[in-house]
């Protein structure tokens, strides 16, 4: 086939197919890209381009051209030659990977600032609003990230933070979702409660939340009442999209979410579980 012979079409169905699966993923997230999306996209295809570019020159490139005759070398720096050009595409590339990570950068900082004029940044995200501390022992995390305790043999730290992301935007996806009977399976049931009462109380609305960044530290780890118990540090940046019954978009923000959420876990138990018992708003 002509599409797989000619490299202008392969380049060109490859950005027709990455363009189709974009479109597909939009249509069924319901999620219109903003500047932040724009520009992390960019920052990663150019990103990609500059590397791979590196790799080539290092890899393939210079092995190649210590085994070519001096005339074929010369063709391959001429203005239009091969080397020249890829030179130029790993230029920009670099180029543009600097401008879109600068970006996205002044887009991060400029959400961090409106957060903090319209105190978002003070605000948990939605359906969180009465789960601040429910169940989980009065404690301050505040400056125990650098020495947490430790987790049980049974549970690898990297293992626990992987998971613990994964509950953060399974969480997200249930609430937009309403779907209580996920949540009941990774919380305790006095939280899945609240939660549940709290959905009920949005009537008809719903959301569409989005974890544009997230990061996760282990903030501390203590036994009490009987119970193994965890504090994970997030640091997110969401993109919440409010709608109406009628499905009418009427509030689109970004913002920063810091928070501890609280983890516990029954030793007496066979059950290996971690299950979400609290959530505190970070000083």
């Amino acid at each position: 086939m002509k599409l797989f012979t000619d490299h202008r079409l392969t380049i060109l169905a490859g950005f027709a197919l990455a363009a189709m699966l974009i479109g597909a993923g939009i249509a069924k997230s319901g999620h219109i890209p903003d500047a932040f999306d724009l520009a992390r996209w960019g920052h990663f295809l150019a990103g990609i381009t500059w590397v791979g570019l590196l790799y080539f020159f290092n890899f393939v490139q210079a092995p190649a051209l210590a085994n070519v005759s001096p005339e074929t070398k010369a063709e391959l720096f001429k203005p239009c030659g091969m080397v020249r050009m890829a030179l130029w595409w790993f230029r920009w590339a670099a180029m543009a990977t600097l401008i879109f990570g600068g970006i996205l950068l002044l887009i991060l900082t400029l959400v961090r600032r409106r957060a903090e004029t319209m105190g978002y940044a003070a605000q948990p995200f939605p359906g969180m609003q009465g789960m601040q501390g429910m169940q989980a022992p009065s404690r301050s995390f505040a400056g125990t990230a650098d020495a947490p305790g430790r987790l049980p043999p049974s549970s690898d730290r990297e293992s626990f933070l992987t998971s613990a992301k994964q509950i953060f935007v399974r969480m997200q996806t249930a609430w937009d979702a309403k779907d209580i009977a996920d949540i009941r399976r990774f919380c305790t049931p006095e939280i899945a409660s609240r939660i549940e009462a709290d959905m009920t109380a949005l009537g008809e609305g719903r959301a569409l939340t989005e974890v544009a960044m997230l990061n996760a530290e282990l903030a501390d780890v203590w036994p009490e009442s009987g119970y193994e118990w965890a504090a994970v540090s997030f640091d997110a940046m969401l993109r919440e999209q409010s709608l109406d019954a009628a499905g009418a978009l009427t509030e689109d923000i970004r913002h920063e979410v810091r928070e501890y959420w609280i983890f516990r876990h029954d030793p007496r138990l066979e059950d290996s579980t971690w299950f979400l018992a609290g959530i505190q708003q970070a000083a």
